[in-house]
């Protein structure tokens, strides 16, 4: 509903144990966010466009073995940042909270 407001959204897919961004809006899951932070991937190749205007997702890439050390770096820190500057509303979609350490 924001982004149907007007506003530039963009979804970031932070479960990196059980990734659904990328089934629910039929985007590629090759290429995401453990691509970006491991330094394989550029932050503007992984933004992908979804059918509903104005909404951007980052879905999670390929899973990685280390979840919370991704999540608990400077670069993830930085990918943020960018975020938040390119777009109106950045929403992390997270782990479920006290399920696991992500």
């Amino acid at each position: 509903s924001i982004s149907q407001s007007g506003r530039r959204v963009c979804l970031v897919d932070c479960d990196f144990r059980r990734p659904r961004v990328a089934k629910i809006f039929g985007l590629r899951e090759d290429l995401g966010l453990v691509q970006v932070i491991g330094g394989k991937a550029e932050l503007e190749d992984a933004i992908q466009t979804t059918t509903i205007e104005n909404l951007y997702a980052v879905t999670c890439g390929r899973r990685p073995g280390n979840p919370a050390e991704l999540l608990a770096s400077e670069r993830f820190n930085q990918l943020l940042a960018e975020l938040r500057e390119k777009f109106d509303f950045v929403i992390v979609d997270t782990p479920p909270i006290l399920v696991v350490s992500d």
